[in-house]
């Protein structure tokens, strides 16, 4: 039986998550200027700067600082690029009315947690975990730069660009097309977790533990969430946003950062710049 409410005592009830529309468009030619720009700026830019930085290092410049100076430049670019191509995509996967209940931002803290637990099971099934060249480098960043400078590239820009390239375009967009959603989380924590070798390093299985699991728990989390990039963004932005506090904290207090923080699967977690 259909019964019939008048417009002022009609009851609204927030969107269920199921029913929210907030995932990936379709692929346009933008996403593909995003994506081979990903690489060719993360390797090609940083040789582009270095007559650069040699240059300003002759000067007196300290290395962290033009480091994190090139680091900050590459991502303003990646992160305009990000916006031009998924603008729409990231506003539309925020919670609002027709999409989802803020509500559902209390699973990022939980999802979070799960994330670390993945990455202590791993890192027990590893043997331990070893600190990568890119952790190595981001520690040394902190001594030069300030927090809240790091907070934009690492916290704020960092995140977005990683989850729009691993996760909206890995996941969300190819698994509109081909159904396989749960093959590409796996194959996108692979691509996420090698990405950050990409300058250089050991490239060990306890060097990639933090970064798989993250990988893993973040994939996972962004299916749940409806393919939602908002969402996926903050879990990552939080994970790195922990991470920045403890590797500041830590700082000339004369601990063992790399065994103190990635055990924890925070400070050595999916710090990539």
């Amino acid at each position: 039986m259909n019964m019939y409410y008048p417009p002022s005592v009609r009851t609204r009830t927030a969107p269920d998550l199921k029913d929210a529309n907030i995932g990936p468009g379709r692929f346009w030619w933008m996403d593909t200027v995003t994506l081979i720009a990903y690489p060719v700026l993360m390797v090609g830019g940083m040789f582009a700067l270095a007559p650069v930085i040699l240059r300003l290092s002759d000067a007196g410049v300290g290395l962290e600082a033009l480091t994190f100076g090139a680091n900050a430049v590459v991502y303003l670019v990646l992160v305009i690029l990000v916006l031009i191509a998924a603008g729409k995509d990231l506003k539309r996967s925020m919670p609002g009315k027709g999409r989802f209940s803020p509500v559902h931002l209390l699973w990022i803290p939980v999802a979070w947690l799960g994330s670390i637990a993945i990455s202590i099971g791993l890192a027990a099934a590893a043997g331990g975990v070893q600190q990568s060249l890119n952790q190595e480098s981001i520690q040394q960043m902190t001594t030069a730069a300030p927090f809240w400078l790091m907070f934009i590239v690492v916290v704020l820009m960092g995140p977005l660009v990683e989850e729009y390239i691993f996760r909206h375009l890995l996941i969300g967009k190819v698994s509109r097309r081909f159904k396989i959603e749960w093959l590409m989380v796996a194959i996108s924590a692979l691509a996420f977790a090698s990405i950050h070798f990409i300058s250089g390093g050991d490239l060990s299985f306890q060097a990639l533990v933090p970064y798989l699991g993250q990988g893993i728990a973040i994939g996972i989390f962004y299916v749940l969430m409806r393919k939602s990039l908002f969402m996926a963004w903050l879990l990552h932005a939080l994970n790195n946003f922990v991470a920045l506090i403890l590797l500041y904290a830590t700082q000339g207090m004369g601990l063992d950062t790399e065994v103190s923080v990635a055990w924890l699967g925070w400070a050595g977690v999916l710090l990539s710049l």
